[in-house]
C-alpha cells in the first residue's frame, strides 16, 4: 500500500510516493497451522513448511544464507522441507531479518528410549542394544545391568586386589649429580660438559676431558637413576575402570532399574565409591585414561591384571551411554 504526499514549492506541486508497506512473514506448518514471525524466534515443527510473505518489495531473498526466489503475486510463498531438521533458521526479507527454530523430537534421548522400547517387543532378536553411525551405541539398561550381574562382584574384587596391593615398574631415568660413582653415563657427561665447560666442569692439569688442548674435570656429571613407581598403565587401568563402573552405576540408578537390581546397584555404588578413596586410586585418577591402551606383559602372566584387562575390554565395546543432561545444538549460518 502506497500513499501520495504533496510538497509545495515555488512551483507546481510535487507528488512523491512513500512506501508504508509492513513485510509481514508466517509459516505454514501442518501440525501448527500458520505461525507468524516476529522480533522473537519461534519454534515450528520438524516437518514440510512453507513460508509465506506479504508486503515485499523484492522477491529475492536469503534463507539460512542461501539466494531463494518467492512465487510471484501478492502473497510470495516458498515451500521448505525441515524433517529431521534441528537448529535455528535465518529469513532476510527487503533488509528486515526474522529467525524460526525447529527440532526434530526424534533426535533427542526420550526419541531413541520410545524406539528401544517398541524394539524390545518386535521380536526376541534384537539384544537390547543400539549402535549410530559414528560408532557409538545406546546402553540399554537391562543390558548394562547384566553385565554388572554377570562381572560386577569380580571386578570390584580384583581391582580391591590391585588398589591394597599394586605391582611397581622399575624405571630408568638421567639426572644430573654432583657424586660420581659406578652409575655415572660417560658419553652423556661428556656430551653435557662440552655443551658448557666453563659452568659444568673446571680447567685442571691431568682432567678428564680434554676440550680445545686444555684439560677439564667435571663438577657436575650426568648418572643413571633406578626407581620403582606404581604409575604403571595395568595399575591406571584398574583405576579409571573403576571409575567408568562408578558412572555407569549412577547411570543405571538413575534409569528404569526397581527393586532388587536397585538395591544391588546401590551396593555395588557404595563398594566403588569406598575403592575410590584409596591412595592408588587417589594418586592416578588424574593420570590419562588407560583403557583402550594395549595389554602389557603383566597383564599376560598375573591372574588379576589380566581379568581387569579382559573387563575394560568388554566395557569399552559397550560405547557411548545416554545421559539425561541437557546439550545445546547449533546451526552454521552463512550469512
Amino acid at each position: 500500500m502506497t500513499a501520495k504526499m504533496e510538497e509545495y514549492t515555488l512551483g507546481e506541486p510535487i507528488h512523491q510516493e512513500v512506501d508504508l508497506t509492513e513485510v509481514r512473514v508466517s509459516v505454514v506448518t501442518r501440525s501448527y497451522g500458520e505461525i507468524a514471525l516476529g522480533d522473537t524466534a519461534v519454534a515450528i515443527p520438524p516437518e514440510p513448511a512453507v513460508l509465506s510473505v506479504t508486503g515485499y518489495s523484492d522477491r529475492r531473498i536469503r534463507l539460512d544464507g542461501n539466494d531463494r526466489r518467492l512465487s510471484g503475486g501478492v502473497t510470495g510463498v516458498l515451500a521448505v522441507d525441515y524433517t529431521r531438521s534441528t537448529g535455528y533458521h535465518r529469513l532476510d526479507v527487503d533488509n528486515q531479518i526474522f529467525w524460526f527454530t525447529t527440532q526434530d523430537r526424534k533426535l533427542r534421548l526420550d526419541g531413541v528410549e520410545q524406539m528401544l522400547y517398541h524394539l524390545r517387543n518386535l521380536g526376541t532378536g534384537w539384544n537390547g542394544q543400539a549402535l549410530f553411525s559414528d560408532g557409538s551405541g545406546y546402553l540399554d539398561p537391562h543390558v548394562l545391568y547384566g553385565w554388572f550381574d554377570a562381572n560386577g562382584d569380580e571386578a570390584l574384587s580384583a581391582i580391591e586386589t590391585i588398589l591394597l596391593a599394586p605391582r611397581a615398574q622399575e624405571i630408568t631415568s638421567h639426572a644430573v649429580s654432583r657424586r660420581g660413582g659406578s652409575s655415572v653415563l660417560v658419553r652423556p657427561t661428556t656430551r653435557f660438559v662440552r655443551s658448557d665447560p666453563h659452568r659444568n666442569a673446571v680447567e685442571q692439569e691431568g682432567g678428564l676431558i680434554k676440550i680445545n688442548g686444555k684439560n677439564f674435570t667435571p663438577t657436575r656429571v650426568i648418572v643413571r637413576r633406578r626407581e620403582r613407581t606404581v604409575d604403571t598403565v595395568p595399575n591406571r587401568r584398574a583405576v579409571h575402570l573403576l571409575r567408568r563402573i562408578r558412572e555407569l552405576l549412577s547411570e543405571l540408578l538413575h534409569s528404569s532399574v526397581t527393586g532388587t537390581p536397585q538395591g544391588r546397584c546401590r551396593l555395588w555404588r557404595e563398594r566403588a565409591n569406598r575403592l575410590a578413596s584409596q591412595p592408588l586410586a587417589i594418586q592416578l585418577r588424574v593420570r590419562p585414561s588407560a583403557m583402550g591402551l594395549p595389554r602389557h606383559t603383566v597383564e599376560f602372566t598375573d591372574r588379576t591384571y589380566a581379568r581387569i584387562f579382559d573387563l575394560a575390554e568388554s566395557l569399552g565395546n559397550f560405547g557411548w551411554s545416554a545421559s539425561a543432561k541437557p546439550m545445546r545444538c547449533y546451526r552454521a549460518l552463512r550469512s
